[in-house]
């Protein structure tokens, strides 16, 4: 990191999800935010990098689990109820 510093290369770390949050500028700018998943559970998440006084960010829906989105996904391409169990019978999906 000091050499490319010392070159003026514009560059940043490459964390883990657990070093991101631990990072100076991430706890100092506050971006980190708790949003409850479907358990009610609360999950950390990335919030705007942005803050904007008039106009302030807050997240208030959660992304999808895993796998939570999948009938709706399929069927929105032309899979039928049967067809989609079908696949999860075939542990497809």
């Amino acid at each position: 990191m000091k050499e490319l510093n010392a070159a003026g290369v514009p560059f940043g770390p490459i964390y883990s999800i657990d070093q991101m949050f631990e990072d100076a500028q991430v706890q100092h700018l506050g971006i980190a935010q708790d949003v409850p998943n479907a358990e009610g559970r609360h999950i950390r998440l990335v919030g705007q990098p942005l803050a904007l006084s008039r106009t302030p960010s807050k997240m208030v829906a959660r992304p999808p689990e895993f796998g939570e989105q999948t009938e709706e996904v399929l069927a929105e391409f032309g899979f039928t109820a049967d067809e989609i169990g079908d696949l999860r019978r075939a542990k497809v999906v």
